[in-house]
């Protein structure tokens, strides 16, 4: 067997004077500043010390320092489940009960749109979520992280994904997880506002169906 092949996958020397990344069979096109002690994939080192005596995968190569993992891909993660969410607060709840009271089809019609567009619009969202999830997953498989968290874990929601990325990530490098963060911060931010919003529109609802009933709210 070739010297080469048994070289596991990792960051190492190419005598340029930085560090690229061999895929376990070949040089890629991935390269990186050098840092002290960078290893030469020669002979010496064997693929078994990788490889934990107890039968576990292989140990994540570090990535080397100042590798960027997050990307444009990763933000669409983060970000792009909340594009529908202002679509849901802008619904007209005391139209949709009116109109469900006096029994105007038009007007059941015209909500029943509403509500099938925004189904659309979310499920178009959680697809664009899969696909940058993906993207993100390729991006650093390409960089050199072993084993990254898999994208499929997407369609769980965003922040599964993300969460498992981090700490994949953590493992191999020092990455401060903003877009993990920032998720989290909107999907509070999220959680309050719906939580208002529903108070709210009870209150509306049970003011309409009261009114359709000839009692004013507040009187006894």
């Amino acid at each position: 067997m070739d010297e080469q092949s048994t070289i596991s996958p990792g960051w190492y020397a190419d005598g340029s004077g930085a560090v690229r990344w061999w895929d376990g069979t070949a040089w890629t096109e991935h390269t990186a500043p050098a840092a002290p002690g960078d290893r030469e994939p020669a002979g010496r080192e064997r693929a078994t010390q990788d490889v934990d005596r107890s039968g576990a995968p292989p140990r994540r190569p570090a990535l080397p320092p100042g590798a960027s993992v997050d990307n444009g891909w990763t933000w669409t993660t983060a970000i792009v489940p909340f594009a529908i969410a202002p679509a849901v607060f802008f619904f007209d709840f005391s139209g949709y009960i009116r109109a469900t009271l006096s029994g105007d089809p038009s007007g059941l019609l015209a909500y029943a749109g509403y509500l099938l567009g925004i189904t659309v619009l979310s499920w178009g969202v959680m697809a664009m979520t899969v696909v940058a999830a993906y993207r993100d997953y390729r991006r650093l498989v390409g960089i050199g992280v072993v084993r990254p968290f898999h994208w499929a874990f997407a369609f769980l929601g965003a922040i599964v994904y993300l969460i498992g990325r981090h700490v994949v990530l953590r493992k191999v490098g020092d990455t401060p997880g903003w877009p993990l963060w920032t998720h989290i911060a909107l999907y509070a931010a999220y959680l309050i506002g719906m939580t208002a919003w529903i108070v709210w529109i009870t209150q509306r609802v049970l003011n309409e169906v009261l009114w359709s009933y000839g009692i004013a709210p507040g009187v006894s």
